[in-house]
């Protein structure tokens, strides 16, 4: 689809690499329950590729699947989204997707601290506001009663 819709080249590199060669884990694991007394190939449910071979790929790859589990979320405090933060890289590291990628340990931190703050952003806690006058009329200013 990118390319039917001509976006450039880069932009394709990033959309094919953002998965890397990661195991959809919801349906392999789906698969297993459903079928127990079957071998479940787990080539089936991986993505093919390729890893990302730049660090802002490697990035991308992170933000998007950090973002996607959050949104299943239920409890979105400042300590589960950090535990969300540090599995994800924790498992894409084990998974072996940064390989290409040059990412030093540092660049990591960044990108994990970065995330982590624009979660705990996006997820903070509101007040709840009260409701505006039945009159619908913002108070006025002192100088505005003065006027009058």
């Amino acid at each position: 689809m990118a390319q039917e819709h001509k976006l450039p080249s880069e932009v394709v590199d990033y959309i094919r690499t953002h998965h890397g060669t990661t195991r959809v884990e919801f349906f392999y694991r789906l698969q297993q329950e459903s079928h127990p007394d079957e071998n479940v190939d787990p080539v089936a449910f991986t993505y093919p590729g390729p890893l990302p071979y730049t660090r802002e790929m490697a990035v991308l790859m992170i933000a998007d699947s950090i973002e996607a589990a959050s949104r299943a979320m239920k409890d979105k405090s400042q300590e589960k989204l950090h535990a969300l933060v540090e599995s994800v890289v924790d498992n894409k590291v084990r998974q072996r997707q940064f390989i290409k990628a040059f990412l030093t340990f540092k660049d990591l931190e960044d990108a994990k601290q970065v995330i982590l703050g624009m979660l705990v952003s996006i997820y903070h806690g509101r007040i709840e506001y009260p409701e505006a006058p039945a009159d619908n009329q913002l108070p006025r200013s002192e100088e505005a009663r003065d006027a009058d």
